[in-house]
């Protein structure tokens, strides 16, 4: 007889043996969770449209577009559990506006979908120093209970400055933080402007209007303002030139401004201040936020020549100067010039030029261009690859003086109780166009975007955020971070902080307006789960939104 086990024999377990299994596996499973990944889930829309907290989701039936909006509806008083259903039928109605056409889109009632589920890695920064413009999850130092996400934006030792809606630093020795030797730290030497990754440009980018998506209505006046004639100018059609010549395309920048104005945030409860800083709607001024012109902007297009080769040009109007990109098929480069604004006679300066791909701008092959105006910066780019990025490199003061047409000395003494930069009428609008030669050509996805813009206001009240003005200075010593929401007006961030919880004050760090870095939890990295919808009881994930945080 055969002693060996038979092999089709099922092995024999006890169940001693399967306890010690699952006990082993939940082990296992909760220190993951403690020491490597845990998940947690977006509350609220100060890092929208990044990463949603609850929302509405709409889709204009009329030409498809898609959006977010922060909730209407709660089931208390403080605004913090929003209705599973929103809108108050009949009387009340859910009315919101389509970005891309500004039209109505009306519902009786919206359902509630909840907020992202993301992962994060937990103690990646005790073995790895926090990168600027992460998206990081933290303790809040006002209420260590609180968990907060927001993008870090300041590094220890360092002086941060908000200006023109950017982000400049300078380095602080150890010991000087809190004790600044001159009132007008913008002055000093050693800033630096703080440009964005590719990657984090791309993710951060806000929607102004999309030729892809027309109305629905004849009203409907394109916000690109054709120069010449042979234009083809239907909003339900592609953009064509068929004339002979030069052509030209301007911004309607007046009836059409680019300001930090999110969709995400038309709520009642939420509304914006006039630009003129005159009314709120009949709201108190802490639940309005204010809309500031916005002059960093991405134009992006795909070009589809007729018959021959056509130049490509993009013209940008900003801060005392005038900038200017051209693509020429005919000698293959791409190169950026600027020269001060209003004066044609003035001869134009290269900051820089590069290479286009073989076959760019060729006659009945499409190709995707896109200009970027962004963070002291002229950028272009031709099928997803950055062909020139030319940086120009101004100084807090310089800034301040070609963002505003007046030194900054002067801009202080007009200061009466609050700060100038506060005022949204100080700001210039921005001031761009295309330009094309060579034949006719047709346009399509012809899209405008525009940069985070730091607003300079608390979120209550009208003092100024810190380090918004240069006798409100924020500095960061050894182990403090700085971090700013995506959606300025409603993120509740360090820029207006100005408490702090007695035991973090005790146990970690009594520095108001910072995060101390043992609050940190980590890095914010992927979204798992995003804004699940409830069907049949249960919560069923929108798997197309899945994606890396960046």
């Amino acid at each position: 007889m055969n002693s060996q086990t038979n092999i089709e024999d099922p092995p024999q377990t006890s169940i001693k043996e399967t306890l010690t299994s699952v006990i082993i596996a939940f082990a296992l499973a909760f220190v993951f969770r403690g020491f490597v990944i845990e998940a947690f889930v977006i509350p609220t829309g100060s890092m929208a449209p990044t990463l949603m907290g609850a929302h509405m989701r709409f889709r204009d039936p009329a030409n498809g577009y898609a959006w977010q909006v922060n909730p209407w509806d709660y089931t208390n008083a403080s605004l913090q559990v929003p209705k599973a259903v929103q809108g108050q039928p009949p009387d009340r109605p859910i009315s919101v506006t389509n970005p891309m056409t500004k039209e109505q889109l009306k519902l009786s009632s919206v359902e509630k979908l909840a907020g992202d589920r993301i992962f994060v890695l937990k103690y990646l920064y005790s073995i790895f120093d926090p990168q600027r413009w992460d998206v990081v999850v933290f303790k809040n130092p006002r209420d260590p209970a609180e968990n907060y996400i927001k993008r870090l934006v300041g590094l220890p030792n360092e002086q941060i400055a908000l200006i023109d809606g950017d982000l400049f630093t300078r380095p602080i020795a150890p010991g000087t933080a809190t004790d600044p030797t001159d009132k007008n730290t913008w002055a000093a030497s050693g800033w630096t402007i703080q440009r964005k990754p590719e990657m984090v440009q791309r993710s951060v980018w806000q929607p102004v209007y999309n030729s892809d998506f027309p109305p629905k209505g004849d009203g409907f006046r394109s916000p690109w303002l054709p120069k010449g004639s042979g234009w083809q100018t239907d909003v339900r059609k592609p953009m064509s030139f068929a004339g002979a010549g030069t052509a030209e395309l301007e911004w309607d920048s007046g009836r059409w401004p680019i300001t930090d104005r999110y969709a995400y945030n038309e709520t009642p409860a939420f509304r914006p201040l006039r630009t003129d800083n005159t009314a709120t709607g009949g709201l108190p001024t802490s639940l309005a936020q204010e809309i500031y012109p916005v002059g960093d902007v991405r134009v992006a297009l795909a070009m589809t020549p007729a018959e021959k080769p056509v130049t490509t040009g993009f013209t940008m109007r900003a801060r005392r100067h005038e900038f200017r990109a051209q693509l020429s098929p005919e000698s293959g480069k791409a190169v950026v010039s600027v020269r001060p604004e209003g004066d044609a006679a003035a001869a134009w300066k290269e900051i820089g030029q590069g290479d286009l791909p073989s076959g760019a701008l060729a006659a009945g092959r499409a190709t995707n261009v896109e200009f970027w105006f962004v963070d002291q910066s002229v950028q272009v780019f031709v099928e997803g690859s950055r062909v020139v990025n030319a940086p120009f490199d101004w100084t807090p003061v310089q800034r301040v003086e070609a963002s505003f047409g007046a030194p900054l000395d002067q801009m202080l003494a007009r200061e009466s109780g609050e700060s100038i930069f506060s005022d949204p009428r100080v700001y210039g609008r921005a001031e761009f166009g295309l330009s094309f030669a060579g034949g006719g050509f047709t346009l399509h996805r012809v899209q405008v975007d525009r940069d985070l813009f730091y607003q300079p206001t608390q979120r209550r009240g009208m003092a100024a955020a810190a380090g918004s003005h240069p006798y409100v200075p924020k500095f960061l010593g050894p182990d403090h971070f700085f971090t700013c929401g995506d959606n300025s007006p409603a993120s509740d961030d360090c820029r207006s902080w100005y408490t702090i919880d007695p035991w973090v004050a005790r146990q970690i760090d009594p520095t108001i307006g910072v995060v101390p870095r043992d609050l940190l939890i980590g890095k914010a990295f992927f979204v798992y789960f995003p804004s699940a919808k409830n069907r049949f009881g249960l919560p069923v994930p929108d798997f197309g939104r899945m994606r890396f945080i960046f």
